[in-house]
């Protein structure tokens, strides 16, 4: 098993974020020299340094709530521009705020409206443009990444998806594969094959590429060992199947992984700590979230109760971390006796038995909140798997390999698997869901966790709730 190397944020996002940074202080240093001219502007920013300490985290977290660090977007439409705008106003909105609330009664250090504004203004205007930018050279191939691909001949249902996971991806280039035993013409791989193993090293010398996926069994590894090390020596990126998707498709191909991979990854988790400082995250969050949200809750209820008869609440047994059942709570938002006749079914769009106000909830994301009481007992964690009934667990664990494993870590509100694919609806769909929560339970950590939080209000907000 080749070893990979964790990189919680890419390249690309990081630089992002500093030209963002760097943005921001050249927009506040522009401003404040056009409203006090040389003279003043050392002291301006003297005095006003701690504000914009304030300012400039909160001026990133609005442009990431905003989705302004996704990778893989193209940014030159008018959409994105109004994004950015949307994004910009929101922020000087909540720095005046936050700076009143620091600051008040020190008006030496306030930001003022003028200064505030054209800040706002030069911060759009930069931000517009470096995402054009971007977008002009990803579209030229700037960072599109070429990979070469090692395949076993025996094994082409193990491949085939892999190869159309890096076709499907903007950022990736299949330069071809190299066959273990030569071409087969038996198969189609859906990519043309530039040789065999023996070979190996020409090829790449040929081809150059960027990655080269060993996407063999471990048994297989043998005769390409020595060949893989000299290119390794070379500056040749070199992952396994395992590692290749872990990094650039962030979820574990099951078809890849065995007993063996899941004693490396459970001796390589994180220690006690971490799970301490999430349970204190789930803890602090829920309480603050269920008292902010009571006053919106009754009004939940009252709207529940007067547009169908029933209760408030849905109560269903789920399983929780390590099989133990527990009861989800949840608010209405199907019909009263929605699942009596057909029991527990897939989740579809557009389901008749929901109703009006039970629409509204799901879309917002409304229907979920009375589920931090559960994260409060300790049922359930804020970030992790969605919890699945005892019907459902019982057909997949059958069905999707180790699938059960999704019960080594507390289920949560929202996860990994929840913001990275939409609601399984069939088997299939449950597999590549359980790759993505495999992802996470390898991964868990406190910023993760966080960036799953934020990213979860971004979907809350543009109401892509199901």
């Amino acid at each position: 098993m080749l070893r990979s190397t964790k990189r919680p944020i890419s390249l690309q996002a990081f630089c992002l974020v500093l030209i963002d940074l760097l943005i921001f202080l050249l927009s506040f240093g522009l401003a404040a020299l056009i409203r006090f001219g040389f003279r003043g502007l050392p002291r301006y920013i003297c005095e006003r340094w701690p504000a914009l300490i304030l300012v400039l985290p909160l001026f990133v977290l609005t442009l990431y709530v905003a989705d302004l660090y996704q990778t893989k977007k193209d940014y030159r439409g008018g959409r994105e521009a109004l994004r950015i705008g949307i994004a910009t106003l929101s922020a000087i909105l909540s720095s005046v705020f936050i700076l009143y609330l620091a600051f008040y009664g020190r008006w030496q250090t306030f930001l003022g409206r003028g200064i505030l504004s054209l800040f706002g203004l030069f911060v759009f205007t930069g931000v517009l443009l470096s995402r054009w930018y971007y977008s002009q050279q990803r579209s030229r191939g700037a960072f599109t990444k070429r990979v070469i691909l090692v395949v076993d001949p025996v094994e082409p249902d193990r491949i085939l998806p892999l190869i159309r996971q890096i076709k499907t991806d903007v950022d990736l280039e299949l330069v071809g594969l190299v066959s273990l035993e030569g071409p087969n013409p038996a198969i189609e791989w859906e990519a043309s094959v530039l040789g065999e193993a023996s070979e190996l090293c020409r090829i790449v010398e040929q081809e150059k590429p960027d990655v080269l996926v060993v996407a063999l069994s471990s048994d297989r590894f043998g005769p390409l060992i020595r060949n893989l090390v000299n290119l390794s020596h070379k500056g040749i990126e070199i992952r396994d199947a395992i590692g290749f998707s872990e990094e650039y498709f962030k979820r574990i191909p099951i078809q890849f992984i065995d007993d063996l991979w899941f004693l490396i990854s459970y001796i390589n988790l994180p220690r006690i700590h971490v799970h301490r400082i999430k349970r204190l995250m789930d803890v602090l969050i829920s309480i603050l979230g269920l008292l902010l949200t009571l006053p919106l809750s009754l009004v939940i209820a009252i709207a529940i109760k007067l547009e169908s008869r029933g209760s408030i609440f849905f109560l269903q047994e789920r399983i929780g971390k390590d099989g133990h059942p527990f009861r989800l709570i949840k608010f209405r938002s199907m019909i009263q006796g929605a699942e009596e006749a057909t029991g527990p079914v897939w989740a579809t769009m557009d389901d008749p038995r929901v109703t009006r106000v039970g629409r509204f909830l799901r879309r917002w994301r409304l229907d979920e909140i009375p589920q931090l009481w559960n994260v409060l007992r300790g049922e359930m964690s804020l970030v992790g798997p969605r919890p699945e009934g005892r019907e459902f667990l019982e057909e997949l664990k059958t069905k999707v390999p180790y699938f059960m494993e999704r019960l080594s870590v507390k289920p949560g509100i929202t996860g990994w698997a929840q913001i990275e694919s939409s609601y399984a609806s069939s088997v299939e769909e449950s597999q590549i869901k359980l790759e993505f929560d495999l992802y996470y339970i390898k991964n868990i950590s406190f910023l993760l966790d966080l960036s799953i939080l934020f990213r979860t209000l971004r979907v809350v907000l543009a109401a892509r709730g199901r």
